[in-house]
């Protein structure tokens, strides 16, 4: 009897183990893939922010410059009318 119950003792810090080993890693895991979100967001907002600099500057020295058109036919006679113009 008692070896039985030293047995299932066993086998449940066994257990307990494996389950503690499992989660280690699985905490390993979750905090690289915060890493890797965080770094994604990171360079995100900094390209965000370059292309409201660029935006700036366009706007400060080209004033009258459209930088987004709704429609592409508005980019496609901009085009057009440079051609005919060179």
């Amino acid at each position: 009897m008692k070896s039985l119950f030293k047995k299932q003792y066993e086998h449940i810090i066994k257990f307990q183990q494996d389950l503690i080993e499992k989660l280690f890693s699985l905490n390993d895991w979750s905090l690289k893939i915060q890493a890797r979100a965080m770094r994604a967001e990171n360079a995100n907002w900094h390209q965000e922010n370059q292309i409201k600099y660029m935006e700036k500057i366009m706007k400060k020295y080209f004033p009258d410059v459209r930088l987004f058109e709704d429609d592409e036919t508005a980019f496609k006679d901009s085009i057009d009318k440079r051609k005919d113009s060179e």
